[in-house]
């Protein structure tokens, strides 16, 4: 067997393309696996010996709906960040004959649009030095340990490196602002 696995390869420390690494070192174990940047320019469409599969579908998707229809079987790891999934992100998975997920909570999520049977539950796994506590633990957070103690604030931190309108920016900066109007000493990372 032949997989054709389409993820970010151009940033190796993206959480996607380290999901992508430990999914294609296993599917090595069992088929040829070619691995393909999802930002390349397709210039073909997939045949009816192709299987394809595509980390995250979402992002790339609009570029390959139109040629995934002839591949033998189209597999999309995706995550749903919410309890619900846009009219859109619905659309898109349609075009999935498989649908991987990395948590049972996502397979409920994804169960209230498409049938179980399409919907494959397999963890992203945890690489073995983040359960080694000196691996993890740092002073990272001392200088804001000592703000939050030396001028008694509320500390409030927020990482969100990419997608900001799935996941809730929004709503995070509407906590801000009223927080603000509260006029009580917050500080914003």
């Amino acid at each position: 067997m032949i997989l054709q696995y389409f993820y970010p390869i151009y940033n190796q420390n993206d959480s996607f393309s380290i999901v992508a690494k430990h999914h294609i070192q296993f599917l090595k174990k069992h088929a040829t696996v070619y691995e393909i940047s999802n930002t390349a320019r397709i210039n073909y469409n997939f045949s009816k010996m192709d299987i394809v599969a595509f980390q995250p579908w979402l992002y790339v998707a609009d570029r390959f709906v139109n040629k995934v229809g002839n591949a033998k079987r189209t597999i999309c790891i995706e995550v749903a960040d919410s309890d619900e999934l846009s009219a859109d992100a619905i659309t898109r998975l349609q075009y999935c004959d498989r649908i991987i997920v990395p948590s049972k909570n996502n397979v409920e999520i994804f169960s209230k649009y498409f049938d179980k049977d399409v919907i494959y539950y397999i963890s992203h796994g945890v690489e073995d030095e983040f359960l080694t506590p000196s691996k993890i633990m740092s002073n990272d957070f001392n200088s804001i340990y000592k703000l939050k103690k030396e001028k008694n604030v509320i500390v409030i931190g927020t990482w969100i490196t990419h997608s900001e309108w799935r996941k809730g920016m929004d709503i995070v900066l509407a906590i801000y602002r009223t927080l603000k109007k509260m006029k009580k000493m917050y500080s914003y990372l």
